[in-house]
């Protein structure tokens, strides 16, 4: 905990009154997954939890003091109460949810709280705006976390209208230069309805295991398809029906940089409309709500 003089001035609320004297209220807001700051009073204190303080005022002495948690678990040789550092900030959790306390310095003696809750993406939101993208080419979709087990690609889209052969799903590394998975969906005609899902280890035409399944699309038909994984398969779900496809363990999954939507580019071969993209490892923060 960060003691200091000052004094809160401004709140959403009044706070609560702690359960005992000042050493004991920072043991209680320690302890407290959502206590924000404490305040300082005759008797003992007030806690203040996320959202219900907004600033606090520092000075040097004085008969107030505050107090708040640290990111950090020894002491800083800096300057109190930001030792240097242009914000504070410091995660905690309820046992589902994350939530970010940040603190920051507006102007001289005065410190701002901002709480935000951490957010991912579940499944395709029902209210999406759809990104009508005909006939993309080399589309990047860039990751921010690695593509692990527990995590879940989808995407949506619809056939061209007009004849086509291919539209392709690459599950890209940049770092190495390859492809963990790469699904080649081809729908030339009923008589040639097959998606391939491959490993391409040294460019997405020299593969390095390939295995075919039986799927057709329509011509307009507006489609899902979803991808997850386990630490040896990935799960590929086509038109309703989930398939298995066995990886490579030294071209890892995880490892994958981008999700590319027709990396090839052939615009007279590759035709899809691209509505929606995405995976359950975008994530954020947003303001807690009140």
């Amino acid at each position: 905990m960060i003691v200091i003089f000052g004094s809160v001035t401004d709140q959403e609320n009044s706070g609560k009154k702690g359960t005992g004297d000042w050493e004991t209220c920072l043991e209680e807001c320690l302890e407290t997954w959502n206590c924000a700051l404490i305040s300082q009073t005759p008797t003992g204190c007030i806690i203040y939890s996320m959202n219900e303080i907004k600033s606090i005022e520092t000075s040097d002495e004085g008969d107030e003091k505050v107090a708040f948690k640290s990111n950090s678990e020894t002491c800083s040789t800096g300057i109190p109460p930001l030792f240097g550092e242009i914000s504070s900030s410091i995660i905690e959790t309820n046992g589902v949810d994350f939530y970010r306390t940040e603190i920051t310095e507006s102007s001289e003696n005065i410190l701002n709280f901002n709480f935000t809750i951490h957010k991912c993406t579940k499944d395709i939101p029902k209210d999406y705006t759809p990104l009508d993208l005909v006939n993309p080419m080399k589309y990047f979709y860039p990751l921010t976390s690695p593509f692990t087990p527990e995590e879940t690609f989808f995407m949506r889209g619809k056939i061209s209208e007009t004849l086509y052969w291919r539209f392709t799903i690459s599950f890209y590394n940049r770092n190495a230069d390859n492809w963990p998975l790469y699904i080649r969906v081809q729908n030339e005609s009923p008589l040639y309805n097959v998606t391939q899902f491959q490993v391409c280890e040294t460019g997405e035409e020299d593969y390095t295991i390939s295995e075919s399944v039986d799927t057709y699309y329509e011509l307009n038909e507006e489609f899902e398809i979803r991808v997850s994984s386990s630490d040896t398969q990935a799960f590929i779900t086509l038109k309703d029906t989930v398939f298995t496809f066995n990886l490579l363990d030294y071209i890892p999954l995880p490892d994958t940089t981008d999700f590319v939507i027709n990396w090839s580019a052939y615009y007279g071969i590759e035709k899809v409309t691209l509505d929606y993209i995405g995976w359950t490892g975008n994530c954020w923060f947003e303001p807690i709500p009140s």
